[in-house]
């Protein structure tokens, strides 16, 4: 089974995306690397009150590290997630201009 397949391995892929260790992450979770060792090759389930937490940390939807998918309210709040994160005024226009040539890209191709 592909790693992504799995919570464990959408886990480690957002980890990783973010540039997070086990440790840094197991510390923002207050727990310990071993928990999200188990996590991440899925020997340990993910309770729901550390979902919540794991998915506010990781930049993600609960419903992205559970079902692997994105619907359109999750896309919108990692897209939210990323952009809060943009604190330079310029780059924010940069990324509004990218996101609309995008949006009229996709509105061609439907």
């Amino acid at each position: 089974m592909s790693e992504i397949n799995t919570i464990g391995g959408r886990i480690k892929q957002r980890r990783l995306k973010l540039g997070l260790s086990q440790e840094k992450l197991a510390e923002a979770l207050n727990t310990d690397q071993s928990t999200i060792s188990k996590y991440e090759k899925d020997i340990r389930p993910v309770p729901s009150d550390v979902l919540a937490n794991l998915s506010r940390i990781l930049e993600t939807s609960p419903t992205y590290l559970v079902c692997g998918s994105l619907d359109n309210e999750d896309f919108l709040s990692e897209l939210l997630a990323i952009a809060t994160r943009i604190k330079t005024r310029d780059i924010q226009k940069v990324v509004l201009v990218n996101i609309e040539s995008l949006a009229q890209l996709d509105e061609k191709q439907c």
